[in-house]
């Protein structure tokens, strides 16, 4: 764009190709990549978490996928587990033990709160949708 021409106040610029996700087989938009960027302004993007497909939104309590719809987490131990979750995919670490996401769960030194996977999200079972069982104990974000 000419350095002389100037955007009004409150107008957003950002390019497209971050809002295609790359990991996908057909082509689709990620509305919430274009909602953070261009409403607010990308304030809501880590630098880590800039190029992985998975973000977790505190303010929103959302965590969105690409390719998948934001995911509105009403529990406040949910949001941790999950906000936990996508702090260590940010530190490419994608399998993680129950225990250690369910301890993320709990305030210092609290004794007891949910066993398994299952028992924190008995609430809902959306959870499943973005959250997999790898193998018996390890739990991983639902990138497909």
């Amino acid at each position: 764009m000419p350095q002389h021409i100037s955007w009004p106040d409150g107008v957003s610029i950002c390019s497209l190709s971050g809002a295609v996700p790359g990991h996908l087989a057909s082509v689709s938009l990620d509305k919430e990549w274009l909602y953070q960027n261009i409403v607010q302004g990308g304030t809501q993007i880590s630098e880590n978490s800039r190029h992985l497909p998975v973000s977790y939104d505190s303010f929103r309590h959302a965590l969105t996928i690409q390719g998948k719809s934001s995911w509105h987490i009403t529990g406040p131990k949910q949001q941790k587990a999950v906000q936990y979750m996508v702090k260590q995919a940010e530190n490419n670490r994608w399998e993680l033990a129950a225990k250690e996401i369910l301890d993320a769960t709990k305030e210092n030194g609290q004794v007891g709160g949910a066993r398994t996977m299952d028992s924190l999200f008995s609430s809902s079972l959306e959870w499943q949708d973005y959250i997999k069982k790898i193998k018996r104990g390890i739990y991983a974000l639902k990138l497909d």
